[in-house]
C-alpha cells in the first residue's frame, strides 16, 4: 500500500471517528424531500403569527407551505427557545385544504 493511501485511510478514520458516533447498518433520512429552508424575514413573520395565535392552519394558508413545513419550524422555535409553548394545542392533523 503506498504512503498517499495509509494517510488517507489515516485521515477517514480520524473524521470518522470524530463525526460518526454511532454505528449503522444502513442510513434512513427521514422527511429528505421537504423543504425546511426558511427566509429570516418569514421566521420572524412566522414568531409573530404564532405569537397573535394564528393556527398552523392560517400560518401554512399564509406562506403558501405545506403543513409539515409549518410544523417542522414551529417545533425548531419551540425547541430553541424563541417562541413559547401554548396552552392550547397548535397540532393539527394535516388535510387537503392545506397547502401542499
Amino acid at each position: 500500500m503506498s504512503e498517499s493511501m495509509t494517510y488517507e485511510k489515516m485521515a477517514i478514520s480520524k473524521i470518522e471517528a470524530t463525526y460518526m458516533t454511532e454505528k449503522r447498518k444502513g442510513i434512513y433520512i427521514a422527511l429528505e424531500l421537504e423543504n425546511f429552508i426558511w427566509d429570516k424575514d418569514d421566521v420572524k413573520e412566522l414568531d409573530l403569527m404564532y405569537k397573535n395565535g394564528k393556527s398552523e392552519r392560517e400560518i401554512a394558508v399564509y406562506f403558501q407551505r405545506p403543513w409539515i413545513d409549518i410544523h417542522v419550524l414551529i417545533l425548531d422555535r419551540l425547541l430553541k427557545g424563541k417562541i413559547k409553548e401554548r396552552t392550547k394545542t397548535v397540532l393539527m392533523k394535516p388535510t387537503k385544504s392545506v397547502v401542499s
